[in-house]
């Protein structure tokens, strides 16, 4: 299966994506960023461990995958838990991003983004939810809260559809609908 190629930048540090679905980051880790079970910089794309890669998604000092399968995996700062994983530590090695603290996993996913300190993701059926900090509101979930963070993926209050076909809204479900098919389309 041929995937995408890409590049993102993060803070000081980057990702590829090749066209065989493997990843390569290099740049600044001091957070563990690269997602290559250390904190050491690189000075050239080193491969990372993930195969069968759709997407990819830089924050300020944080990396996310989308693969495949539909699941995300996180790597590297993790102080308002945009990480997915439950808590506020950091990792430098990827980690499935946790649904919820019952062991779920979140899956069925088409797209992914990552902002400064939080992370986003876009369901097939076009829920989005999103993680980690969320001051100014930026989850999009009705609130904001410079106290409590969401360390798991919560739904924002409303879904992206597709409607550039029909006046029926149906899901943005394929896989290369990045951020911007979104625009016209928040219902």
């Amino acid at each position: 299966m041929k995937h995408s190629q890409k590049v993102v930048g993060g803070g000081y540090y980057f990702a590829a994506l090749k066209g065989n679905g493997t990843v390569y980051t290099w740049g600044y880790n001091g957070s563990g960023q690269l997602g290559l079970g250390d904190t050491n910089n690189r000075t050239e794309p080193t491969q990372t461990n993930m195969k069968a890669v759709i997407d990819i998604a830089a924050g300020t000092d944080h990396t996310l995958v989308l693969k495949a399968d539909g699941t995300v995996w996180a790597t590297g700062l993790n102080n308002y838990g945009q990480l997915g994983n439950g808590t506020t530590e950091n990792t430098n090695t990827f980690q499935q991003v946790k649904l919820n603290e019952n062991g779920d996993y979140l899956e069925n996913i088409v797209s992914i983004a990552a902002g400064y300190t939080a992370s986003y993701a876009v369901t097939a059926e076009g829920e989005v939810y999103g993680w980690g900090r969320n001051d100014d509101g930026e989850l999009g979930i009705g609130s904001k809260s410079s106290e409590i963070n969401e360390l798991y993926p919560v739904k924002m209050k409303k879904s992206i559809k597709d409607n550039s076909n029909s006046s029926r809204s149906k899901p943005c479900n394929n896989a290369r609908c990045r951020w911007k098919c979104m625009v016209n389309r928040i219902q």
